[in-house]
């Protein structure tokens, strides 16, 4: 039996015993045959017993019984088993101790219990592969189809590399080089950002600029700083991503990429909606008549901004880790907090968008609402103001209980209806009744600001009176009163002409409550 040696490698038997035949014999098949007899002898009296075959495997009970099983590489395709726990204590070795150069272990190590204890395995992260093993360190460099280590326990074992002398020259664990690479990429996405700006100032603005809408000129001049913004940003997360960074640096880096690329994409959507909105909505809403959409356009165009801000934000603290569910609910309570203490407000502002939207009414039309009769002045978002027509004084009204009153638009009717009851005396024979009635209608019909519809009728004899009746319309846009006195003193000329005679007993209107003054 071989005794232990305290050496890292240990000399191959096998080898050693070749070498001597081929001094001793030259050449032949005889010298062939001794060499394998002599190695097969040697490796035997190597380990405690066996043979290596699966019935009857080599018995190891030393460290340098297990050293020898990667000494050799005809030993592995042999069956092993340990009769005793290894300790490894004094030995440090800089390759596998078994299949050490690349060649697989394709037999079987049973460990039968027992352990291998002090294991220590090093080797400069600078080898080449020959004195290396292929990076491999441990206790068996490779294994091979049928290759098996069991039952098998390692304690106390240190594998380690040893220092790479580049380490003294890298610069936060990269080399200049790497920082260099880092520096080049992130300038030439700045370069290319500035490349694409001129290109297109110099291309594509001029070509929009001769298309006839105004469309695409806005959409060109909205995108632009934020698409640049979006190169450059790429390009430095890209240059950061080549050096050698830790896990939680990298995560950093990509967690500021989300955060900047959600609120880049905010400041694009909103760049484009304002710039639509000062194009389009703000001229159409200065064309209408009403001051509301005046009001509602800035008040829409906020809300869809902060709107779209705060998803961003939202979306830019959940890639950043943060519980944005807590944060929503958060939100949520306290927005109802607010909606409650601000729910008459609400109510004013949702009830000027449904006067908006319904347009019972405009600036400038006399309503009949709640009570009041008067002419729109103003409608703003919270209240609608109307200066009363007999009184001449300012109404403050909230738009909510404007938006749910009945209202009477006294502007849109077809024409203000007249009817008058004119009382004849006695005497009056049917002759001089017809002729009163027919001069009423041509005076209702010859007057510039009445309507064409003209009614009279002859519908009641009493003993003090024949009553007769006129019935007219007086065009919307003419003055009730004007036209009602024009008509009146008409009347009275031509009945005195006529030698038509009134009742004189009590007067025509026995009660009047208001007179219509416009």
């Amino acid at each position: 039996m071989i005794c232990e040696t305290r050496a890292a490698t240990v000399p191959r038997c096998p080898r050693t015993t070749h070498r001597r035949m081929h001094s001793s014999v030259r050449g032949g098949v005889v010298g062939l045959l001794v060499a394998v007899v002599l190695a097969g002898a040697v490796c035997a009296a190597t380990f405690e017993g066996g043979d290596g075959t699966p019935a009857d495997p080599y018995r190891i009970a030393t460290a340098g019984q297990l050293i020898a099983v990667g000494s050799d590489p005809n030993l592995l395709d042999k069956h092993f088993v340990l009769t005793a726990d290894i300790d490894l204590t004094g030995f440090t070795f800089e390759k596998p101790l078994i299949a050490p150069d690349g060649t697989p272990f394709t037999g079987t190590l049973d460990a039968a219990g027992h352990r291998i204890a002090n294991l220590v395995a090093r080797v400069p992260v600078e080898a080449d592969s020959a004195g290396a093993a292929n990076g491999h360190l441990g206790l068996v460099g490779k294994l091979g189809p049928g290759g098996q280590i069991k039952n098998l326990a390692i304690q106390n074992a240190t594998i380690t590399g040893a220092i790479d002398s580049s380490d003294d020259k890298k610069i936060y664990g990269n080399t200049l080089f790497q920082w260099i690479r880092a520096s080049i990429i992130i300038m030439a996405a700045v370069v290319l950002a500035r490349a694409i700006y001129w290109g297109i100032g110099k291309t594509v603005k001029r070509m929009a600029a001769k298309t006839r809408t105004r469309l695409d000129d806005i959409l060109i001049d909205m995108i632009e700083e934020p698409v640049l913004l979006a190169i450059v940003v790429f390009g430095i997360w890209y240059g950061l991503h080549t050096l050698t960074l830790s896990k939680g640096v990298a995560t950093f880096v990509d967690k500021v990429l989300y955060i900047v690329m959600s609120l880049n994409i905010a400041w694009l959507i909103t760049r484009v909606f304002d710039a639509l909105v000062e194009e389009y909505l703000v001229p159409f809403a200065k064309k209408t008549e009403s001051d509301l959409d005046d009001h509602l356009i800035p008040v829409i165009r906020k809300g869809i901004n902060i709107s779209v801000w705060t998803i961003a934000i939202i979306m830019a603290m959940d890639n950043a880790g943060y519980d944005v569910f807590s944060i929503l609910a958060g939100l949520g309570i306290g927005g109802l907090a607010f909606a409650l203490a601000a729910q008459e407000t609400v109510g004013n502002f949702f009830g000027a968008i449904a006067i908006f939207t319904d347009k019972p009414f405009k600036v400038g039309d006399r309503i009949q609402v709640r009570g009041h009769d008067g002419v729109v002045t103003a409608v703003g978002l919270r209240s609608t103001k109307i200066r009363t027509r007999y009184e001449g004084r300012i109404v403050t009204m909230p738009n909510s209980l404007v938006a749910t009153a009945d209202i009477v638009n006294v502007d849109t009717e077809y024409g203000r209806q007249m009817f008058a009851v004119y009382r004849l005396t006695p005497d009056m024979d049917d002759r001089r009744i017809t002729l009163a009635m027919d001069i009423l209608r041509r005076i209702a019909e010859e007057d510039p600001d009445t309507q064409d519809k003209v009614v009279t009728g002859f519908f009641a004899i009493t003993e003090y009176s024949r009553d007769i009746m006129l019935l007219y319309w007086i065009k919307p846009d003419a003055s009730n009163l004007k036209t009602r006195t024009r008509i009146n003193l008409e009347i009275v000329r031509r009945f005195k002409e006529h030698d038509i005679e009134l009742v004189k007993a009590r007067p025509v209107h026995t009660k009047i409550d208001k007179v219509e003054l416009v």
